[in-house]
């Protein structure tokens, strides 16, 4: 995403020059984004903060979900000639789309709808990702994304038990596939469409 910038030692930070906040009531626990509204700034923001504009954590977990978003589908969360043009939008048609086919527990809901986004939109030319990852990651998003109740917490467990899953299966030595465990600083352009296609060496 272009407003996820890195610093020198590859640490995320979020910018973004047109948001400023106010505090809208010195009671409220809520800070109130202002903002000249801007497309682009809509895309990585939940339904209910567009329309009444409290700033919680939620907001922050939602923005978190749409960028895990464009890196397992490699889709650009948005896009003025695709329909829907929100990535967002297009995740939660398969979060309901799942609720409405699904009669079991609500805790399956997620693991439901994040195998159908494997199944539709995940990025190929990324190289091969392990399937039980790629649900695992897409199960994240679909709790970022989720209306109520989202929980960074457990959205971190998830990530760290697909990352604990990567690293067993290729440390083991059981990679024949082409998923690469480069960092940024050991790959550069003109090698990284290759690094897909050779197993790395992890040790």
């Amino acid at each position: 995403s272009s407003n996820v910038l890195l610093d020198e030692n590859f640490t995320p930070k979020l910018g973004h020059s047109g948001l400023r906040l106010h505090s809208s009531d010195k009671k409220s626990e809520y800070a109130v984004m202002k903002t000249k509204v801007l497309q682009a700034s809509l895309t990585y923001l939940p339904e209910d903060f567009v329309r009444h504009g409290q700033l919680t954590e939620k907001v922050d977990i939602f923005s978190c979900g749409v960028v895990l978003a464009e890196i397992l589908t490699g889709i650009k969360a948005l896009d003025e000639d695709r329909h829907p043009i929100y990535l967002k939008d297009m995740i939660a048609d398969e979060i309901q789309t799942a609720k409405e086919s699904s009669h079991s527990k609500v805790k399956n809901l997620e693991k439901l709808a994040a195998k159908e986004i494997c199944c539709k939109y995940l990025d190929r030319k990324a190289g091969h990702l392990l399937e039980e990852v790629a649900v695992d990651f897409a199960s994240a998003i679909c709790l970022c994304l989720r209306k109520k109740n989202s929980n960074i917490a457990e959205v971190l467990e998830i990530m760290e038990m697909a990352e604990n899953k990567l690293k067993e299966h290729y440390i083991c030595g059981s990679s024949t596939s082409g998923f690469s465990m480069n960092t940024p600083e050991e790959t550069d352009d003109e090698t990284a469409s290759l690094s897909v296609d050779v197993p790395s060496a992890v040790g």
